[in-house]
């Protein structure tokens, strides 16, 4: 679990990530239920308890079927979570008063002669800023396709 996300759970690409940490939870993939949520199907990954396990030292075989009494087991209302579904048209957000008023003057520059905006880290922070908040509406970890289309927009 992620705590700069709200304690939920990521995804895993290299092992490094978790080096330093004392303890491992990994949970079946393979067994997945399918949940109604705002009208439109969605996948989520369930686990039961006797499917989660905690390997307390790789040498002994018998981790692979042990329990961690210190772990919990969201359930499928918790995994939803209190985010929407990716939406077919990502709309950008309204950026703040200083931002849009210097992408109107940008804007204005363009049109009349073809100009192109750099925009200071100032300005360029805000927008990633504001995309971000707008993103984590729907998504943590969006993919590069979802990201894409952000950025198209």
């Amino acid at each position: 679990m992620d705590a700069l996300f709200g304690n939920e759970f990521l995804n895993l690409t290299s092992i490094s990530e978790v080096e330093n940490k004392g303890t491992l939870k990994v949970i079946d993939m393979s067994k997945t239920a399918t949940v109604q949520h705002m009208d439109e199907e969605s996948t989520v990954n369930l686990v039961s308890e006797s499917q989660a396990f905690t390997p307390s030292s790789v040498g002994d075989s018998s981790y692979l079927s042990g329990v961690s009494e210190d772990t919990d087991v969201m359930s499928s209302r918790e995994l939803v979570g209190s985010r929407s579904l990716w939406p077919a048209v990502f709309h950008v957000p309204t950026f703040s008063f200083d931002s849009e008023l210097k992408l109107q003057h940008a804007n204005l520059a363009y049109i009349q002669n073809g100009t192109t905006l750099i925009p200071d880290p100032k300005l360029k922070s805000a927008i990633l800023e504001s995309l971000v908040q707008e993103i984590v509406k729907y998504k943590v970890y969006a993919n590069d396709k979802e990201m894409h289309e952000v950025a198209q927009r």
